[in-house]
């Protein structure tokens, strides 16, 4: 077995690698960066995983909850104790704060990194192109977000899919989201006027974030049209996720940044379609993806994304491929296996060299 401290280990992406039978996560279900159930210091790490307990460190995201030196402390400890490091590189930047850290917390991963991983080569060849090529970058697909299982099992669901059924996961309510425009535009356009909106958010106090007033103007345009389903809660099991994703036709994605999304697997995981403007890699994700043109002018880019969803309202229903899926989870889970054992070989080697 391979012992890995994932950080984090609970996301649905990370923990789905434990069901390999190779992989084993010493801390699983926690997320140490978000200060759940832990804190991402070297002495709590010490305290709750001693060195010998396990054989290398995988980092994912959340990273940039810490400050920069945090997380250089952190980098310095598992270098210190002699532990590979692997980076997968999920976004070019953080997800809350456009620019937050000026690039530094990814510039230092990929200086600590021994490997590093990627979901796409677009992204590979940015960071070739912004850090150059003395790393080696393995390119591994994200894969399936919503237990295939679940989606087999979610017959009732799929019999509800609709073209007019829309949804779109807000989440916490990032900044790279837009989210008032989007909606209120939704709601306005006679072409989309018989379909109905989703919307899955964390509960939110609204003057306690209403510093431009976005948020009041959001959850008037909800509470004031049935059209809008509001799903708001701390947090959604997987299956239920599921379930709601599997009668949907369009899944909305107006990000103002970004570079991958979980959220383009999950709906391909569910037979949507993924309408998303073109700030990332999300076509080299899935075929299906509608992508819109990002602008400035907040009018230019809600045009394009209405566009784009009456597009997608055109065209035939798509059924999930949840076989499909496992079979490429099975070739993710390989490449990861054997990428943990070269750099384990690799550790080893160079251990003994020092001897």
């Amino acid at each position: 077995m391979i012992r890995i401290l994932s950080l984090p280990s609970r996301h649905p992406y990370t923990s789905k690698f434990q069901k390999s039978g190779e992989i084993v996560f010493v801390n699983p279900e926690t997320d140490y960066f978000n200060r759940i159930g832990g804190n991402p210091t070297p002495e709590f790490i010490q305290n709750r995983h001693q060195p010998d307990s396990y054989d290398l460190v995988h980092i994912h995201f959340s990273f940039d909850k810490l400050t920069v030196l945090e997380l250089k402390s952190l980098l310095d400890y598992f270098k210190m104790i002699g532990k590979p490091i692997v980076w997968t590189c999920h976004s070019r930047e953080s997800l809350r704060e456009k620019g937050l850290g000026n690039g530094e917390f990814q510039k230092m991963l990929h200086l600590y990194s021994n490997v590093l991983i990627t979901p796409t080569h677009g992204c590979k060849n940015w960071i070739i192109n912004t850090y150059g090529n003395n790393k080696h970058i393995e390119v591994i697909p994200l894969g399936y977000m919503a237990n295939p299982d679940a989606v087999l099992s979610s017959h009732m669901a799929l019999n509800l899919k609709k073209k007019s059924n829309f949804i779109y996961l807000v989440g916490d309510m990032r900044q790279n989201k837009e989210i008032n425009h989007s909606v209120e535009r939704f709601l306005k356009c006679p072409q989309l006027s018989d379909c109905t909106l989703t919307i899955i958010t964390k509960p939110l106090i609204e003057n306690s974030i209403n510093r431009d007033g976005r948020t009041a103007r959001f959850f008037k345009a909800i509470h004031s049209s049935r059209r809008i389903n509001l799903i708001s809660q701390p947090e959604i099991s997987n299956d239920y996720l599921t379930e709601i994703f599997c009668e949907q036709h369009v899944c909305m994605l107006p990000y103002l940044w970004g570079t991958h999304s979980g959220q383009v697997e999950l709906a391909k995981d569910c037979g949507c379609y993924s309408v998303i403007s073109n700030v990332g890699f999300y076509k080299e994700q899935d075929d299906e993806v509608i992508s819109f043109d990002y602008d400035n002018d907040i009018s230019i880019f809600t045009d394009n994304l209405i566009k784009s969803l009456i597009q997608a309202k055109s065209l035939p229903l798509l059924s999930p491929q949840p076989n499909n899926r496992k079979l490429e989870m099975n070739s993710i889970m390989k490449k990861h296996i054997d990428l943990y054992r070269k750099i384990l070989e690799i550790s080893n080697s160079e251990q003994k060299l020092l001897l």
